[in-house]
């Protein structure tokens, strides 16, 4: 009786070694709380040998994250023009794309949006202060590409005077600054200007016949370019 029940539990040792071990499962896919697309499944995990005790089958691989931009949640992501995290069109951004408001011009250079204002002339800091009013500032021409945009479709050339742009030296003779901040590495002068005429000319416009610049009397009244950059960019 003994040897039966040892020929018995032989075999079943035998033929449970000879199983397949089980799987493990497949990893959760990853999810990326900026997309709006889930990870990916994971993979089955590796089945065990079929030649030994029957062990535990591998660990399934990682889902991929997900992928693809969330307009409004203010992070700008490729194939966004701007994200400002909100419904107001007001701020030049709407629906993840820049919409300038009337009367202004979107430069694609950089998505910014321009507008003169020639209804009545102006001094430099009267302009400055009627840009920021807005939610601008006198316009920066920081590029030939920005500087032939202004000049040839936002100015309009018909009306015969110079226009204020953001650019002075108010602070240090001959260092010149836009009122922006931004780097000031393009120029665009007449020839023989900025010449500071009178030790008096601090402030900068743009000639309407030619488009290039001329340092002036901080003064004098001609209309002027404001920038805007919307919001979310």
């Amino acid at each position: 009786m003994r040897k039966i029940q040892g020929l018995i539990l032989g075999m079943s040792i035998a033929a449970w070694g000879c199983a397949a071990g089980s799987g493990g499962e497949g990893g959760a896919g990853a999810q990326d709380t900026s997309s709006s697309s889930t990870g990916g499944s994971g993979g089955d995990g590796n089945v065990g040998s079929t030649t030994s005790t029957g062990g535990m089958g591998g660990a399934g691989g990682m889902g991929g994250a997900g992928g693809g931009a969330v307009c409004g949640d203010g992070l700008l992501d490729p194939g966004e023009e701007c994200d400002d995290a909100n419904a107001n069109p007001a701020d030049r951004c709407d629906g993840c794309m820049v919409k300038c408001l009337p009367d202004e011009q979107e430069w694609t250079g950089n998505h910014h949006c321009y507008a003169e204002f020639t209804a009545q002339k102006t001094n430099y800091a009267n302009a400055l202060q009627a840009c920021a009013a807005n939610g601008g500032v006198l316009v920066s021409l920081t590029s030939q590409g920005e500087q032939d945009f202004v000049y040839g479709t936002v100015i309009d050339k018909t009306l015969l005077l110079p226009r204020w742009i953001g650019l002075t030296d108010i602070n240090t003779e001959g260092a010149f600054a836009w009122e922006s901040g931004e780097p000031f590495m393009y120029t665009h002068w007449e020839t023989g200007q900025p010449d500071d005429y009178n030790a008096s000319e601090d402030c900068v416009e743009m000639y309407h016949v030619t488009g290039e610049w001329n340092d002036d009397n901080c003064t004098y009244e001609y209309h002027y370019v404001c920038e805007y950059t919307p919001a979310g960019l």
